[in-house]
């Protein structure tokens, strides 16, 4: 059986690896640690993310119930979808899969449109324009303009960093210093692994029918130039095409604790479903 890569598939695909990615400096190689967010009507939902070693579980409480664990060791991300009772495995052989099948989708369509008649293909190209709509080989270009201006969110000391898109605000983070944060460096390898798999998810679907919510999501891919942030987000406002806040996730509470292995293995009785366009 084929589990069909639905937009709201990808969307929660690509919400857990951002919120992720959000929480994932707040981590130690000591012990585990579980992490609180709050996000504002219209965000993501209440995020709990449990981290031990190179492990990471991402928690949140929308609608559609599910999870995404993600291993750094593997680079192995898994979605849990607890209301049917499956998970779909990523791993850079299923993405290149994935990327190879659009790409033959792609030649397929456009060796069909140039066989039909030149009032015809005009015709359908029409009708395919807007669900096509952001189909390009480059992405949005995200870059960061530091204000200087300093507050205090969730008991950290903060400077606010605006992230561009397309030298567009569309964020505000508000960025702690790494050495105020429990934790906070021990996992870099695990952060850039992780975006290491963004950005090949990125780049494999950018091209097709997916484009248009790839770019969309592009929005908050900060983390992959974590580097040039200086700090870790302790507080992320998405912006409207207006720049007026739209939603805003906030840490609200960090606990060290132990956490057992089986909170980052696939239940019992899930069955695992190939990914197929």
């Amino acid at each position: 059986m084929y589990a069909r890569m639905t937009n709201h598939t990808c969307s929660l695909i690509f919400k857990r690896l951002l919120v992720a990615a959000l929480l994932l400096f707040t981590s130690s190689v000591f012990g585990g640690y579980v992490y609180e967010f709050e996000s504002s009507e219209g965000g993501t939902g209440n995020v709990s993310l449990l981290v031990e070693g190179d492990k990471i579980r991402v928690t949140s409480e929308d609608d559609r119930s599910s999870d995404m664990i993600f291993d750094a060791s593997r680079s192995t991300m898994i979605l849990l979808e607890h209301d049917r009772k499956r998970f779909i495995e990523l791993d850079k052989e299923t993405i290149a899969e994935l990327a190879s099948q659009i790409e033959d989708a792609m030649a397929e369509m456009e060796k069909q449109l140039a066989a039909l008649p030149p009032a015809q293909r005009k015709m359908m190209e029409n009708m395919m324009k807007g669900k096509m709509k952001g189909m390009s080989d480059a992405l949005p270009e995200l870059s960061f303009k530091r204000t200087g201006e300093s507050d205090t969110k969730s008991g950290y000391k903060v400077e606010k960093v605006l992230l561009l898109k397309d030298e567009v605000e569309t964020s505000e983070l508000w960025v702690a210093d790494w050495d105020d944060i429990e934790g906070s460096k021990e996992l870099m390898n695990s952060l850039q692994a992780m975006a290491g798999m963004f950005n090949d998810m990125m780049k494999a679907f950018s091209k097709g029918p997916m484009a248009g919510m790839i770019s969309g999501n592009t929005t908050s891919n900060w983390f992959g130039q974590i580097e040039d942030i200086g700090g870790m987000p302790v507080v992320s406002v998405e912006l409207d095409s207006n720049g007026k806040p739209e939603s805003q996730t906030t840490l609200t509470k960090v606990e060290e604790r132990k956490i057992e292995a089986s909170a980052f293995e696939v239940p019992k009785g899930y069955k695992k479903q190939k990914m197929k366009l």
